[in-house]
């Protein structure tokens, strides 16, 4: 029976850092689908606080194999926080017609308990993204719940394959935009 588990966790540990290592290598050979262009741009908006610079953080540190802290992090941020939800529910989320728009919805893990404990079921418990997908009008399939590493000092392959998925999904958003031009 122990055999049996352990082959269990050396199975899982084997196909998450299979899936990791897919993604890095997806990520670092992407080529925007047409000529035209030589590079997708991506821009990160929101207020002080929200996980701007962490999210570039751990995107960075996923890449270099260890937790880097290359963007400086702000701290305080009530001010804009009603400013940036007006400015979203008043934005028309037409993807056919503007650049693509996407929500990385980080500190999912301080939003609920199980998540914090394991940040796999961030997919299990769609109540996160449901409730900001009700509160701002954005359409859940462009809600993208990431755990940035903020106080951790250890990669963790659940956190990273979190990150990168966000990513490639970003990407994909991209290349569909760059198709209809």
């Amino acid at each position: 029976m122990c055999l049996f588990n352990i082959n269990a966790l050396l199975f899982a540990m084997f196909v998450t850092s299979r899936t990791k290592n897919m993604l890095i290598n997806e990520i670092k050979g992407y080529k925007p689908s047409i000529s035209l262009v030589s590079q997708a741009r991506i821009l990160l908006v929101g207020p002080v606080g929200a996980g701007k610079s962490s999210f570039f953080n751990s995107i960075s540190s996923v890449f270099h194999g260890y937790v880097t802290s290359q963007a400086i992090s702000g701290s305080s941020g009530d001010g804009v926080t009603t400013q940036v939800l007006e400015s979203f529910k008043k934005q028309r989320w037409d993807s056919q017609n503007s650049v693509p728009q996407l929500l990385i919805l980080t500190k999912v893990d301080e939003a609920c308990i199980y998540v914090e404990k394991d940040i796999q079921d961030v997919y299990r418990s769609p109540y996160i993204q449901e409730k900001v997908s009700d509160q701002l009008g954005i359409p859940v399939s462009c809600i993208f719940p990431v755990k940035n590493y903020t106080h951790e000092t250890h990669l963790k392959d659940n956190c990273d394959i979190l990150l990168l998925s966000t990513l490639q999904e970003i990407l994909h958003f991209a290349n569909s935009y760059f198709s209809n031009i």
